[in-house]
């Protein structure tokens, strides 16, 4: 099950011309759709051009996009006009993470970073998927007002990239938090 943390009336304040997803599929961008699809049908009901892109599972239809890479990231924004991003880029297997912290961290926080600098800079909104991970998992279900506690180096991956987005956009920003989110791959 899924949580919209936040007032469904704050949904149509995600417009704009041009959407970027970045990281369209990782498990929440293509097993766990829902979000996406409900976010997608809406973007072209509204007559809205969605962007999708990749960094390493090629998809037709989908731009590469190293989000962590100034040059690329900059490119993709002039050439679009892109005015609302959708994050649910990063790496998502947990037990891959707790193996690899740091390369896991140049991906969940470093590129973000850049991503979150550089959108801020051009004032571009940011929904960004999240996840219960930066929960302890004791007192659940969570509000957005309840104090995070993550107890391994994804929930704190996500805690902190929740905070860099705060900091940079600090009124331009949606979080999404998933649960039990799932796929057939196991990134």
């Amino acid at each position: 099950s899924r949580r919209w943390f936040g007032r469904k009336s704050e949904l149509a304040k995600i417009k704009g011309h041009t959407i970027g997803c970045a990281g369209a599929l990782p498990a929440i961008g293509k097993a766990d759709v829902k979000i996406i699809e409900a976010l997608y049908k809406e973007a072209l009901k509204r007559k809205h051009l969605v962007i999708g892109t990749y960094l390493n599972y090629p998809q037709e239809g989908l731009y590469k996009l190293d989000y962590g890479n100034r040059n690329e990231l900059n490119k993709i924004l002039d050439n679009n006009s892109i005015e609302t991003i959708l994050c649910p880029a990063g790496k998502t297997d947990v037990d891959w993470i707790e193996q690899n912290p740091r390369e896991a961290w140049n991906f969940n926080v470093g590129k973000l970073n850049t991503l979150f600098e550089i959108v801020s800079e051009r004032n571009i909104p940011v929904a960004f998927f999240s996840s219960d991970y930066i929960f302890d998992g004791k007192n659940g279900p969570y509000t957005e007002e309840d104090i995070s506690n993550p107890i391994n180096f994804y929930g704190s991956h996500k805690y902190i990239s929740e905070n860099m987005l705060k900091t940079f956009l600090p009124n331009e920003h949606f979080i999404f938090r998933t649960t039990s989110v799932f796929g057939p791959e196991k990134q």
